[in-house]
């Protein structure tokens, strides 16, 4: 994929595993998913956005992951926080939801599918808050590289499909 032209003195942000960024104006916010999800939103009046990477649905029983973007649930409410501090309505941004992939394993290896429990999850999130997915690409067995761009809302995608053994 070739990377799409920026404005001048746009600032690059790569996500980790587990990482939530929110940001106005001219920002490139970029991932790379697997069985990982990423949710995207933007604000087309006021050009800002925002772009989560979780790892698993939810924390389980016993770990206090309120302010974690590793899981769904609390890295979802994380994004509805620095929505809500713009004072903007949620239903006002474009949600869009990718990755959620399998990946291949080793013989033998169990397959947890992880990948399909975090796309229902964050599908269940956005339903459960009454927002609709403007855009989604989930679920294949492969990665995906993701680049989100902040100014114009555009998400630019590149599927790499990987064979099962």
């Amino acid at each position: 994929m070739a990377k799409p032209k920026m404005p001048p003195g746009t600032v690059e942000i790569f996500l980790q595993p587990g990482e939530m960024y929110f940001a106005k104006g001219s920002v490139r916010i970029s991932t790379l998913l697997g069985s990982c999800v990423s949710v995207s939103c933007w604000h087309p009046k006021h050009k800002v956005g925002g772009l989560s990477h979780f790892l698993l649905p939810d924390a389980g029983n016993g770990h206090d992951a309120s302010h974690s973007s590793r899981y769904a649930n609390s890295g979802f409410e994380l994004m509805l926080r620095e929505i809500h501090k713009l004072g903007l309505p949620n239903k006002e941004f474009e949600f869009k939801l990718f990755g959620g992939g399998s990946m291949p394993k080793p013989a033998g290896a169990a397959h947890h599918q992880i990948g399909s429990k975090n796309v229902v999850a964050a599908k269940q999130l956005l339903n459960q808050h009454h927002l609709t997915i403007a855009a989604e690409h989930t679920g294949g067995v492969g990665y995906r590289r993701l680049m989100f761009d902040v100014w114009s809302g555009q998400v630019w995608l590149k599927y790499v499909a990987l064979d099962l053994p």
